[in-house]
């Protein structure tokens, strides 16, 4: 039993290791010959494989095949979208569904076409499940809207709009100067920014005004805050709908972690590259064993390096954290090239026509700053033209680091 077994787990690694070179030569065939295949492949070798379930219950029935099961998950959203008539109906619900269109109807009436056009859009809607490959009849959407689609982020605006209207309007929150920046938003995300502990309690109730208003539940936990320059104050706690909010050393707000010293933790960054490309090529990011130097490169560089350095151009790094940065680049340049670990910098880089990573970091520095020119009447604009105008020439603000990379241009 013990040789079979030994048998067996050697098959399985042969045909691994035979499966894992045929990849990668593929890959390394896509990489100059078709770009699309080339990605195609590297996403396919980073997602796991989709396993669907094999039984589906729905009350007391039960499928076990793929018909039967989508059978089943056509019943499931047939019932979701048709409005149900019950004797003993949800009060609360019916009180929900009443409050939601009156403000549909007055939406309608203020805002005029957009709405009107939003409407006829869920008139006569039916929706499909798809199964494996098969799709079930069609089932009409009495009631409901759609999650996920291409306006939600545009219809969750026009909701949120209001309550960040009613936030600017207080006068409580963060300024620049005069210039109001209280609730930094994108999407769902809203930061509050605030000077004292009170213009941020009362933003929290600003929102939760709005929120219990229109019966929108929003999970406290889900909310940290954050201290900035706080030695030594006694700050009370931030409460949302009687919860205390959690005060933490670092949060992370659009996937860019921020802490009480406002710096970027590199070490962690570098942490991050490196298991992006081990996940890409395991034991293959040594040169004998794997992609061949110039595909191991592409690699790194599409998808490793964004996610080390991805939000850094707004923060301002010290020469010795671009340091380590780089050090760390050439070091995983010198293993993908099976190159000694004393061979100088300058060899590193030509040899696979590779771009230092504090090179990146400054054209990301000047794409953002052009970003915001672009936009002339944002709220980021305004903010740059009073940096222009006030700042100081040996100062370390973001203009300061603009100006220096053009001058270094010239």
């Amino acid at each position: 039993m013990t040789a079979a077994k030994r048998i067996l787990r050697k098959a399985q690694r042969q045909a691994y290791a035979s499966q894992r070179e045929s990849t990668a030569g593929k890959i390394m065939k896509a990489s100059n010959a078709d770009t699309k295949l080339f990605y195609k492949l590297i996403n396919m070798q980073r997602k796991t494989p989709l396993t669907n379930t094999k039984i589906l219950k729905l009350n007391e029935k039960t499928a076990e095949d793929g018909p039967s099961i989508m059978n089943i998950w056509q019943e499931h959203f047939q019932q979701l979208a048709t409005p149900t008539i019950e004797e003993h109906f949800d009060t609360e619900k019916l009180q929900l569904v009443e409050i939601q269109n009156n403000i549909i109807e007055s939406i309608e009436r203020e805002k005029g076409k957009l709405w009107i056009l939003l409407r006829n859009l869920y008139k006569g809607m039916s929706i499909k499940v798809k199964w494996e490959g098969q799709c079930t009849e069609d089932v009409m959407v009495l009631q409901g809207i759609q999650q996920g689609a291409k306006l939600s982020t545009t219809l969750y605006k026009c909701y949120n709009n209001v309550i960040l209207d009613s936030i600017l309007k207080s006068g409580l929150g963060a300024c620049i100067g005069d210039i109001q920046a209280p609730t930094p938003t994108c999407a769902d995300d809203i930061a509050v920014l605030a000077n004292s502990t009170a213009d941020a309690q009362g933003i929290l109730d600003i929102v939760q005004h709005h929120t219990s208003r229109d019966l929108v539940k929003i999970n406290p936990t889900k909310s940290e805050a954050v201290l900035y320059n706080a030695k030594g104050s006694n700050i009370s706690t931030l409460q949302f709908e009687d919860n205390d909010i959690n005060i933490t050393n670092e949060t992370k707000h659009l996937g860019i972690k921020r802490n009480e010293q406002n710096r970027a933790n590199i070490s962690e960054r570098i942490r991050t590259g490196r298991a992006t490309i081990y996940s890409l090529l395991g034991a293959g990011l040594h040169v004998r064993r794997g992609f061949s130097p110039m595909v191991a490169y592409k690699l790194w560089r599409t998808y490793a390096v964004p996610r080390s350095i991805y939000g850094l151009e707004v923060m301002n790094l010290l020469a010795k954290e671009k340091d380590m940065l780089e050090l760390a680049e050439r070091k995983i340049l010198r293993q993908i090239q099976g190159l000694p670990n004393n061979t100088a910098n300058m060899a590193v880089y030509t040899l696979v026509g590779a771009e230092p990573i504090a090179i990146t970091l400054d054209k990301n520095v000047l794409t953002f700053f052009m970003n915001i020119v672009r936009n002339s009447g944002t709220i980021e604009c305004e903010i740059l033209r009073r940096q222009i105008a006030f700042s100081d020439q040996r100062g370390k603000d973001f203009i300061n680091r603009v100006e220096k990379l053009y001058q270094n241009t010239i």
